[in-house]
């Protein structure tokens, strides 16, 4: 998972909350797990460009024309080998997974304190100014695909 360094800490608290609560289960039935030991999954930062389409995002810049981001790996795997690292699995995962219980939405639900939900404006997404109706056309299904996914 990846953002820009000034949400790290809210990145970081939903990464704990999956090592704490999900599993997920292979086609054959195996169970895989994230450690849920303290600073288990690895993170790392990198520096990017802060313009895109030449348009800057000045609001995350680190320095002029760059912003830093904060990247956070959180691994699944199966119990026995987070055991043998040494690493531990939670006993509310553990739980859910005995009683496979991920499918409840209260499962999947991360809370993040001091964040508000991200208010999407219509992307401006330059369109090849050659074809005006593909572009009508593709604007059209990325607002359905968008009124689908707010539940509309």
């Amino acid at each position: 998972m990846e953002t820009v360094r000034r949400k790290a800490a809210q990145l970081d608290e939903i990464a704990r909350q999956m090592t704490q609560r999900w599993h997920f289960r292979t086609k054959d039935g195996g169970l895989l797990f994230a450690d849920s030991t303290p600073d288990s999954h690895e993170v790392s930062r990198w520096r990017g460009s802060s313009a895109w389409h030449n348009r800057r995002w000045v609001r995350d810049e680190i320095s002029k024309g760059v912003i830093e981001y904060h990247v956070v790996a959180v691994r699944f795997k199966p119990k026995h080998a987070i055991e043998r690292a040494g690493g531990t699995i939670s006993g509310e995962a553990l739980e859910a997974a005995a009683a496979e219980a991920f499918v409840k939405s209260s499962m999947l639900k991360l809370h993040i304190p001091n964040a508000e939900a991200m208010q999407c404006a219509q992307a401006s997404v330059p369109y090849d100014t050659h074809d005006q109706d593909r572009d009508r056309r593709i604007g059209r299904r990325r607002r359905r695909r968008s009124a689908r996914l707010r539940g509309e």
